[in-house]
């Protein structure tokens, strides 16, 4: 079987070559120097790579299904981009009076987070467009805020009075 698309989480506060661009707009405690970090660029290389095996995809050719790269965490890096904030939400169309995606406001907020990981972290966006033919960088949080240290269980809580989920 096969997937009409692919997806893959690239979460930037994981992503050490980010984190002291991050440090400097947000004071996210996943951020200090305790938090994890590892290559997600690897990661996305290798999954790529079972892929065009796994469907005979070979030498240059890339893999033809869309890719979905979701950039978690956007209240975090979200001041990082030229241009100022994003939308709340998408934007949506009506389409013989059913309600549609804006693929047009898709796009362009696509194309903004692609030029932010571009600039910052150019391995990300060189793994997946030198291998698959049509990628969308959409950002996403799923909580909408940072979580805070609680002293008392010496762990990271979220209050669930401060979730504010977002998808631009």
């Amino acid at each position: 079987r096969r997937s009409n698309a692919l997806v893959f989480l690239f979460d930037p506060t994981q992503h050490g070559p980010l984190r002291p661009q991050l440090q400097q707009v947000s004071a996210d405690p996943q951020l200090s120097s305790h938090g994890r970090n590892y290559s997600q660029a690897e990661v996305l290389d290798e999954v790529l790579e079972r892929i065009r095996r796994r469907r005979g995809v070979t030498g240059v050719d890339r893999i033809s299904s869309p890719m979905i790269i979701a950039v978690t965490k956007m209240d975090v890096w979200e001041k990082c981009l030229e241009g100022g904030p994003l939308p709340d939400d998408l934007e949506l169309t009506s389409q013989s009076g059913q309600p549609a995606i804006d693929l047009e406001s898709v796009d362009r907020i696509s194309q903004r987070t692609r030029e932010w990981l571009r600039s910052s972290c150019p391995e990300i966006v060189h793994a997946a467009e030198s291998q698959v033919e049509q990628v969308f960088y959409i950002p996403t949080s799923s909580q909408g805020t940072s979580p805070e240290y609680d002293q008392k269980s010496q762990m990271l809580m979220v209050k669930p009075s401060t979730l504010a989920p977002r998808m631009a």
